[in-house]
């Protein structure tokens, strides 16, 4: 009995390995590569041609059984290339396992050609596919590329497409161009050879894009080639980071449309550079036993439901060492002055009191009064009492980009004037 598997040769040698570590057998099994190409589609213009195709490494495991060591042993991948050649050329350009595109310029006009993938085993060159054409003029058009400019969390995107357009012997009376991206659609026309469009500034949508380009030929408006193409996902989605003391670090998503669709991951590396992935549900994620002034680095990750990654946030946090400071709570007759001396705080934005109690919470900033070198000192006046059993919180927010709040003092008010 034979199992095929493609395109993996290293994982599936791994997979052999640590089947033969747990089993306890006579047999011995062999194992045997096959390397198979093909073309997937050539397009041919007058002076140049793109070409797409596949090279496929098929590794058969005959028998059952342990492996001989010599076969668990990655090796080097076999040597595939391309042959481009008619009576004046004959060259060659490197291919590697999976799909292969690229182009193929300058090319003589009105000569025919010969495309060969060729594989190098023991006895030379063997030629695995083949593909012939001749460059006479035709009707033709390719979208050589297409560039998204966006990211998941951005309302806006653009769109760039690089295009050549080709006449044949009866030249088209018009070229166009046809977008379809959700909602918004638009008609552009071409010259003929290479050019660039760009679509600028659209509503990003939750919608794959098509190109199409048509050329009008005797009258008759003709499709010449069209793109499908899968786009950057709109997630309507934020996050808040929040150090609810300066070890630990709170990350709550807030999704506002149909984002669970797929999944997200946070990406933590630490300053060893050591990468940790963690599932980030509604439910949130807490990281702790953070070290103050270590750089760390956050990475929030969109993996759509056909399994495309993007990264919709990219950042660096730096956990702020726990300040010195004095808390004094003065009752007055109508409300409360709370004084606080503190450490100067570099790029200090807004400092805070959290004033939480039956599930509500008031966020109160204070005022800067004075400051030295080495402190500052801030004020803020309540109108009326804090009520006992109230929690209370200490809260700062620096300049970006580590502009997420840090709580750095919280606790539960039960009276007193200093804290």
């Amino acid at each position: 009995m034979a199992l095929n598997q493609s395109k993996a040769k290293r994982l599936m040698t791994n997979f052999i390995g640590a089947s033969a570590s747990v089993a306890v057998v006579t047999a011995v099994a062999s194992v045997t590569i096959a390397i198979e190409a093909r073309f997937i589609n050539v397009n041919v213009f007058e002076n140049q041609a793109f070409y797409e195709l596949e090279v496929i490494e098929n590794i058969i495991v005959e028998g059952s059984g342990s492996l001989p060591s010599s076969e668990l042993e990655p090796t080097e991948p076999a040597t595939v290339q391309l042959r481009v050649e008619n009576q004046w050329d004959n060259y060659v350009i490197a291919l590697t396992y999976g799909i292969n595109q690229g182009t193929i310029e300058p090319l003589r006009s009105n000569q025919s050609y010969t495309l060969s993938i060729e594989l190098e085993d023991t006895l030379g060159w063997r030629t695995l596919d083949t593909y012939t054409f001749s460059t006479r003029p035709r009707t033709n058009a390719i979208i050589t590329s297409i560039n998204e400019t966006t990211s998941p969390l951005s309302t806006f995107t653009s769109f760039e497409a690089k295009v050549i357009t080709q006449d044949g012997f009866t030249p088209a009376e018009r070229w166009e161009i046809d977008l379809v991206y959700g909602t918004y659609v638009d008609n552009q026309t071409l010259s003929v050879g290479e050019q660039t469009l760009i679509w600028d500034n659209l509503s990003h949508q939750n919608a794959s894009m098509q190109l199409q380009i048509f050329a009008t030929i005797n009258g008759e408006r003709k499709l010449i080639t069209e793109v499908n193409q899968l786009t950057t996902p709109f997630l309507d989605a934020t996050i808040d980071l929040h150090f609810t003391n300066p070890e630990t670090l709170s990350i709550r998503p807030s999704l506002n449309n149909g984002t669970q669709n797929g999944q997200f991951k946070i990406e933590w590396i630490d300053a060893e550079q050591t990468i940790e992935s963690f599932d980030l549900t509604e439910a949130g994620l807490t990281i702790e036993n953070l070290v103050a002034q270590e750089l760390y680095q956050l990475r929030w990750i969109f993996i759509t439901s056909d399994g495309r990654n993007f990264v919709a946030l990219e950042r660096d946090i730096i956990p702020l060492p726990q300040p010195y400071f004095v808390l004094n709570l003065q009752p007055l007759i109508n409300g409360m002055k709370v004084e606080l001396t503190i450490d100067r705080i570099p790029a200090l934005v807004n400092l805070y009191l959290s004033i939480g109690l039956f599930d509500q919470e008031t966020a109160i900033p204070f005022t800067r009064v004075d400051e030295n070198d080495a402190i500052s000192f801030y004020e803020l006046v309540l109108e009326t009492a804090i009520p006992l059993g109230s929690s209370l919180a200490l809260t700062l927010v620096q300049a970006s980009p580590y502009d997420y709040p840090i709580t750095f003092y919280s606790f539960n008010f039960q009276g007193g004037i200093s804290q």
